[in-house]
């Protein structure tokens, strides 16, 4: 089983003075003191990290065709056809799943990875 790389924090800093960071699941703010906690409690830290694995089993071979296939520009005319139908369902998941996460007052994953990667490296 391949395990996600380490994340490596990027410094010590913690969130400015006067700045209040908010839970990317439920928008509560966190109390916590460790620099680039991104929820408020592992409850919420797993129901993240879950929804996260379920939609990326879903997403992984849409986005992988519609990458290869040029969004359906290239390759034979059977390719560029599962690349078209592959990109309009990797576009609609994506616009349901942001509407889903607005809905239930979470944050959005463009707020989320921005505070991510203040603390942490993408893996490459």
């Amino acid at each position: 089983m391949a395990h996600a790389p380490a994340r490596t924090p990027r410094g010590v800093e913690g969130a400015p003075s006067g700045a209040t960071r908010l839970c990317a699941e439920c928008l509560a703010p966190v109390m916590g003191v460790q620099p680039g906690q991104l929820f408020c409690c592992p409850a919420h830290r797993k129901a993240f990290q879950q929804r996260q694995r379920i939609r990326g089993r879903q997403l992984t071979a849409y986005a992988m065709v519609d990458r290869m296939t040029r969004s359906g520009t290239a390759g034979s005319a059977e390719a560029r056809e599962i690349g078209k139908k592959a990109r309009a369902v990797t576009q609609r998941l994506i616009a349901a799943w942001a509407a889903e996460d607005k809905a239930a007052g979470r944050m959005s994953m463009v707020d989320y990875l921005h505070r991510y990667t203040k603390h942490f490296d993408l893996p490459l």
